[in-house]
């Protein structure tokens, strides 16, 4: 049974699932026992070893015999990477102008600043790792700044926009955390311990933007309960 599936399951699907099973981890405090984990997440870990075990019987060894494979789909992911970041900078002036909360601005202008640094990040990476950024268009960051830029557009309330602007920012905070948990998993199993390292920095500021976004929502999301 194992390898008739195998045979019908691609490397790009196999590399969807990854990403998948990397997001719950890094979304998940490794602080929580596994009891906890397990009961947000049953199949969770189950899941990831029938992955491991279809690459296995199929002899695809996804890990180690086709890593040239596994590194030109991690340089793919890390160019689209700084297309995303690159418009996340582009879009983040706008979005601090529309917000009207004092906390919600600080916290987008100092996401701002990290962002130019992640944009840096990557373009080192891209530069040590075939020579040139060559960036690719993220479509997935494009299609959630296109609905922020629509909320900001069309709430007619201060407080309802502000609420809208952190449900934006987080939507693109939690596809960031997913795309950064993937590319420095694959950086460290492609022996690119550097890289790695400068992936995991990010991932982490990633996730303290969104923890912080989570904080101003509490008080956000209220005065936009009260709005007319």
């Amino acid at each position: 049974m194992g390898k008739f599936l195998s045979e019908l399951i691609s490397e790009p699907m196999i590399s969807e699932w990854l990403s998948a099973a990397t997001l719950i981890d890094d979304l998940f405090p490794r602080a929580h026992s596994d009891r906890q984990r397990h009961s947000f997440f049953p199949h969770h870990s189950l899941a990831v070893r029938s992955i491991l075990d279809i690459c296995e019987v199929n002899s695809v060894k996804f890990f180690s015999a086709n890593l040239d494979s596994l590194r030109k789909l991690y340089i793919d992911q890390l160019q689209q990477l700084h297309s995303a970041e690159t418009q996340i900078t582009d879009a983040l002036p706008k979005m601090i102008d529309a917000a009207t909360e004092p906390q919600l601005k600080q916290a987008l202008q100092t996401h701002l600043q990290e962002t130019e640094g992640h944009v840096s990040r990557l373009e080192q990476i891209l530069n040590q790792a075939k020579g040139s950024v060559d960036s690719k268009k993220c479509k997935g960051v494009a299609a959630l700044i296109d609905e922020g830029e629509a909320v900001i557009k069309d709430a007619t309330d201060d407080s309802v926009r502000d609420a809208g602007i952190i449900a934006a920012a987080q939507k693109v905070e939690h596809y960031e955390i997913a795309a950064y948990g993937t590319v420095r998993t694959w950086a460290q199993i492609l022996g690119e311990s550097s890289q790695a390292r400068l992936l995991e920095q990010t991932l982490n500021e990633e996730k303290h933007a969104d923890a912080v976004l989570n904080s101003i929502a509490e008080t956000a999301n209220t005065k936009a309960d009260k709005a007319a």
